[in-house]
């Protein structure tokens, strides 16, 4: 069972133990999304299909996470929240 030690989940990897865990600009679409709202959208699709345990397709990442990004930019906006 987990227990929140580094290696544990990608997610508290970089949120938690600052760890570089895919590449950095694709780690800060990670914290981002997190800011936004969105951890729940992430947390199984970065533990399941793109584990840095299991050579994750990083380009491929960058774009789903650069899409979810925009979405939830786009939601906040719509909501009336300012989002820089």
């Amino acid at each position: 069972m987990p227990n929140g030690a580094p290696g544990d989940h990608p997610i508290t990897d970089i949120l938690i133990h600052g760890l570089d865990v895919y590449a950095p600009d694709v780690d800060a679409l990670v914290r981002e999304i997190v800011d936004l709202g969105g951890r729940d959208r992430i947390e199984k699709l970065l533990f399941t299909q793109y584990s840095p345990y299991c050579s994750p397709d990083v380009p491929k990442l960058r774009g789903v996470l650069t899409e979810l990004r925009d979405r939830l930019v786009a939601e906040a906006k719509d909501r009336g929240w300012e989002v820089g």
